[in-house]
């Protein structure tokens, strides 16, 4: 079974925002959850499921390990009640379209008129 290490590292302006790379594709992420969200990025590069993510922090630790085609089915939902973070099941983003666009008809052309 494949193992690919993920390198994360926090952006210099201290956000939140994480960058992660792999040494086969370099910089893949940048991220509030990037060992999910790079488990999504190598199945989109045409990674096998079954491919085992394994993250480590800039100081060497290793945090979190898995195959990305099960991590890759979840994201992080700040909970509002003081619980802490939990994992839930990941949805895309799918943009929605303006009102406008969606319960209009097409648009009547004009006629110039002559006087």
């Amino acid at each position: 079974m494949t193992e690919i290490t993920l390198h994360v590292e926090e952006r210099q302006a201290r956000d939140g925002i994480f960058i992660g790379w792999v040494d086969v594709l370099g910089c893949i992420v940048h991220s509030r959850q990037p060992f999910l969200d790079a488990a999504r990025a190598l199945l989109k590069f045409g990674f096998p499921p079954g491919t085992i993510l394994q993250m480590i922090t800039s100081t060497g630790v290793k945090s979190l390990r898995g195959p990305i085609g099960k991590v890759a089915k979840f994201t992080v939902k700040d909970n509002d009640q003081g619980r802490g973070p939990r994992f839930i099941p990941y949805r895309a983003f799918v943009p929605r379209k303006p009102k406008d666009a969606i319960n209009s008809s097409p648009p009547t052309p004009i006629t110039p008129t002559t006087k």
